[in-house]
C-alpha cells in the first residue's frame, strides 16, 4: 500500500469540509420566495380617477415624461397642473396601516416596488418629498422663508448680492 505524505493527510479533511460546506449550502439558505424569479411588484390602487396617460404608456415612458416636465418647469417656467412630481406622489403613495408614510426604500413605497423589480435606482427623492406635504403656506421650514430654511438665519433682500443676468442681446445686466 502506498504511503500518503503529511501534506496530503492534512489536505484531505480540509477538502472534504469544503465539499460538504458547498453541498450543504442550499439546505441552510432561506426558502425561495417564488420560482426563482424576482417577485412581481404589488401596487396599491391610485387615489385619482385616472392618470395623465394610460397605464401601459406610463410604465414604459414615465421617466421621459418626468424629465420633459422638469425641463418645462425649470428652463421655461411652465407648470402644468396635475403633472408635477408632487401630484404623482399625492395620488400614488399611500400611508401604511400604522398611519405612517412608507420609506422610499420600502417595498410598500409605490415607486420602489416597480423599480426593485426592474433593477432601476430611484434618485428622484434625493430632492423631492417622498410623501404629500400638508403644511399650510408660510409654515414650512423657516416659517415659509426659503432663505431661513437654507441658511438657518433670516436675511433681508438687501443682504443678498444680485446675480448678473444676461439680457436678450447677450449682454450682462445687474
Amino acid at each position: 500500500m502506498r504511503r500518503v505524505s503529511g501534506y496530503w493527510r492534512g489536505f484531505a479533511p480540509l477538502l472534504a469540509a469544503i465539499v460538504l460546506f458547498v453541498l450543504s449550502g442550499p439546505a441552510h439558505s432561506d426558502p425561495p420566495i417564488s420560482d426563482g424569479r424576482v417577485p412581481l411588484p404589488v401596487l396599491a390602487k391610485a387615489k385619482g380617477k385616472s392618470c395623465v396617460m394610460p397605464t401601459e404608456w406610463m410604465r414604459r415612458n414615465h421617466m421621459n415624461l418626468l424629465l420633459h416636465e422638469r425641463d418645462l418647469t425649470t428652463h421655461e417656467g411652465i407648470r402644468i397642473k396635475g403633472r408635477s412630481m408632487e401630484d404623482c406622489v399625492e395620488c400614488h403613495v399611500q400611508k401604511e396601516a400604522n398611519g405612517q408614510w412608507p420609506a422610499v426604500t420600502s417595498r410598500k413605497f409605490f415607486c420602489t416596488s416597480c423599480h426593485v423589480y426592474a433593477a432601476v435606482k430611484i434618485d428622484c427623492f434625493e430632492c423631492h418629498a417622498s410623501h404629500p406635504e400638508t403644511a399650510a403656506p408660510g409654515t414650512g421650514p423657516g416659517g415659509g422663508d426659503p432663505l431661513r430654511a437654507v441658511t438657518g438665519t433670516a436675511l433681508a433682500a438687501g443682504d443678498l448680492t444680485p446675480m448678473p443676468v444676461s439680457d436678450a442681446r447677450g449682454g450682462i445686466s445687474q
